[in-house]
């Protein structure tokens, strides 16, 4: 029996990444979590693990302004995991836990209908 599924999600990863406008967030890392998900596509079990590396490079890398930005950037790496002409849709959201000290956390989502994207 094959197991088939038609999205995949990897909820709440957290990486320390260098983000920020202001000269203190540009010192140092900060932790943001992220969940990644991907609508439309066959599952295949290499796909996660292959998400998760473009994922984590990328915000190792990231020395992005705003959190719209990286989520921007961040769906531009996961495509290139799915570059076999898929329609699919890809959903990027970013929480900055220590960001605003009254709430639990600043959110930012990105999406991205590819179909439509490259019209």
């Amino acid at each position: 029996m094959t197991a088939r599924a038609l999205g995949m999600e990897i909820t709440r990863l957290g990486v320390p990444t260098l983000v920020g406008v202001n000269p203190n967030e540009r010192e140092a890392r900060q932790m943001l979590v992220v969940t990644v998900g991907i609508e439309g596509i066959k599952v295949r079990g290499d796909r996660y693990v292959r998400v998760e590396k473009a994922v984590v490079k990328a915000l190792g890398e990231s020395s992005f302004e705003t959190l719209e930005a990286l989520g921007a950037h961040l769906i531009d790496k996961v495509e290139e995991v799915f570059v076999n002409g898929e329609d699919y849709t890809v959903r990027v959201k970013i929480e900055k836990p220590i960001a605003v000290p009254l709430a639990e956390c600043p959110v930012v989502e990105v999406r991205r209908v590819v179909k439509d994207y490259y019209r």
